[in-house]
């Protein structure tokens, strides 16, 4: 019973409705999946009719059958898989799509035209097709499948549209004929494995693809520009002349994860590229993945991006000539081994966000000479994260904070607290003077101090928004406060006078009329003299947001500082503006 349904299984799974004899004499199969639409399939030898399919295949666009006709519109899964015999093949504009391993281990296949109407390419279409020399890919496809071309070690030319948005994981895989590089507005699909010498790849890519450059051995500079968002496994693997990263990658958020979906052997972008010798990062980089960069031999510096919160496990282990490491602000979690043995020589500064640091992270590092922790609270360390560093090294941490680190950090025994780097200054020495009358320490951390105007002028406020003085500040770490100072030969916020306000609002000179009055012409200058702006609000003003019908105008300034206002024939009034 189990056999016999077995059989009737795989006769319902092959079945087609009816075939036909194709324009150039073979005979194809075709299944009914609409009232008046098929799609060609192929028995692969289940049915005892079946003529095998060689030479030249034209496949027509529609097809009669007990007198109605149908129209073609796609082409099946594994419809040609394995018609090792078949040399060419033409595709009416009638077919929008063609399915999964389609033509793929079409080994004879040299060219195949694919028509305009076609809008999806499945996975692993063209697959081991590996006499395939060129492919061009219609304008309305958007989307370049997983391993539709995998293994075409033939294919030399691809032309991609523009109207291509993502080409997925191994599309090109193997592809190892390909002789100059492949990419169209959005994505790097390929590059031939003979290029040498520095290569800028081109602004506008969005995405490099896995194994884009993958044995590029002559390889020896790339730049990656600002609008590159993903980088796919493989990209970069074996490029072993590779030996610097210009990192311009702004918001590139993926670089090779170990391991991927479609290609379970898949490396990280830059597997072993062992002459790398220096990487930056951009600034909303947020993420370096596991082994990132392992057994890049010859790194000796690499700068993070301050929107670097995670750098992965094994990232940089065994990077043995690593000598500069320096963090981002926004790094909180260091992965387990990610430095492990690296050579890093003198001071390694903590940032202030860190929360994790993962074991082995920075084991073996023997060229540690001093440790500077910026944050108040002390990140935790997993196991072993700092075997091999000398125990009795100097690590610097905030005041007050020696027996939070002593108690997380009981590996090391040497604890310096960092004095405060306290200052205050003035905003503008002609205006008013400042003076620390006591500096905080690790043991008081409580500052005084007083801002002193000079004649003409009065204390406004603090840097911090504080209009206390003397001011008493309690720090928490290193700062500067800086004293700000305005005139006081007028208000520096509203001036009246016969009908007309002067004040100044968010930057801006505002000048306006009472009510039924007019303004003459309003010049702006600064204290050179020089006008800056000239109005006529009598003419061009706006009224006034007040009642009445008096008139409005407003004028920009550079920067903050004293200004000369000349309204008509009036005197001439100063006012101070803070932007």
């Amino acid at each position: 019973m189990v056999l016999i349904s077995m059989v009737t299984v795989l006769q319902n799974a092959f079945a087609y409705d009816f075939s036909a004899i194709s324009p150039t004499g073979q005979t194809l199969c075709y299944n009914i999946i609409g009232n008046d639409i098929v799609e060609v399939t192929y028995q692969r030898g289940y049915v005892p009719t079946y003529i095998n399919l060689q030479g030249d295949l034209s496949i027509p666009s529609t097809v009669s059958y007990e007198g109605q006709s149908y129209t073609v519109v796609s082409i099946g899964t594994e419809a040609f898989e394995s018609c090792s015999d078949l040399t060419s093949v033409e595709i009416p504009n009638s077919i929008t799509t063609i399915e999964h391993l389609a033509f793929s281990g079409c080994t004879g296949l040299v060219s195949i035209s694919l028509p305009d109407s076609l809008t999806i390419i499945e996975i692993g279409v063209f697959r081991n097709c590996t006499s395939l020399t060129s492919i061009s890919i219609p304008q309305f496809v958007t989307t370049i499948s997983p391993e539709a071309f995998e293994n075409c070690t033939s294919l030399a030319t691809v032309i991609l549209p523009n109207s291509v948005t993502n080409i997925d994981d191994n599309s090109f895989f193997n592809c190892s004929g390909i002789t100059s590089p492949v990419f169209n507005s959005s994505c790097f699909v390929r590059m031939p494995t003979s290029y040498s010498g520095h290569y800028d790849i081109p602004y506008g890519i969005i995405k490099v693809c896995t194994q884009a450059f993958k044995d590029c051995s002559h390889l020896s500079e790339i730049s990656i520009p600002q609008s590159v968002v993903s980088i796919g496994c493989d990209a970069f693997s074996n490029c072993e002349n590779l030996n610097t990263v210009f990192f311009n990658a702004d918001n590139c958020v993926f670089m090779g994860e170990y391991g991927r979906i479609y290609n379970q052997d898949a490396h990280p972008a830059f597997y072993n590229c062992p002459n790398i010798i220096s990487i930056l990062f951009g600034n909303n980089v947020t993420n370096i993945p596991q082994f990132a960069f392992n057994g890049c031999q010859n790194l000796s510096s690499v700068i993070f991006g301050d929107s670097i919160s995670n750098i992965g496990n094994d990232a940089f282990s065994q990077c043995t000539r690593l000598t500069s490491v320096s963090f981002g602000e926004g790094i909180a979690n260091i992965g387990d081994n990610a430095f492990l043995n690296c050579g890093i020589i003198g001071e390694l500064v903590i940032p202030q966000g860190l929360i994790a640091i993962g074991s082995n992270s920075f084991k073996d590092c023997y060229g540690i000479t001093e440790i500077t922790c910026l944050g108040r609270v002390a990140p935790t360390f997993g196991s072993n994260a700092f075997d091999g560093v000398d125990t009795g090294i100097t690590v610097n941490i905030p005041c007050g904070t020696t027996n939070l680190y002593a108690g997380r950090w009981s590996y090391f025994h040497n604890f310096n607290e960092i004095p405060f780097l306290f200052n205050v200054a003035s905003a503008d020495l002609a205006q008013g003077t400042v003076a620390m009358l006591q500096e905080p320490t690790c043991d008081d951390p409580v500052a005084i101090v007083l801002a002193s105007p000079r004649d003409g002028y009065r204390f406004d406020h603090w840097s911090d928004g504080s209009t206390q003085n003397p001011y008493t500040y309690t720090a928490m770490g290193s700062l500067t406060l800086t004293a700000y100072f305005a005139s006081t030969t007028e208000g520096i916020n509203d001036i009246e006078m016969d009908g007309i306000r002067l004040l100044s609002v968010d930057g801006r000179i505002v000048v306006e009329s009472g009510d039924g009055g007019t303004l003459g012409e309003v010049r702006v200058f600064d204290v050179t003299g020089r006008m800056l702006s000239e109005a006529h609000p009598a003419l061009s003003g706006h009224p006034s947001r007040g009642e009445g019908t008096g008139w409005r105008a407003e004028f920009e300034v550079p920067a903050s500082g004293m200004y000369v206002v000349k309204i008509g024939d009036q005197t001439a009034r100063k006012i101070v503006v803070i932007r």
